[in-house]
């Protein structure tokens, strides 16, 4: 079985150092117990942070 795990152009972007979500990483990055996920399926793309295993 197969996942895609490329992310569209337009998320990817929101990504990127000059874009709108960028702050996520810089979050994570600030905050050594936390990570993040990102997901997505056929309709939605999206990021989640974690702290352990709950999800903030």
């Amino acid at each position: 079985m197969y996942d895609n795990r490329i992310l569209s152009h337009s998320f990817s972007k929101l990504l990127e150092p000059d874009g709108e979500l960028r702050w996520l990483f810089y979050l994570v990055q600030k905050h050594s117990d936390t990570d993040f996920l990102i997901g997505k399926n056929d309709k939605e793309e999206w990021i989640s942070i974690y702290r352990g295993l709950s999800r903030v």
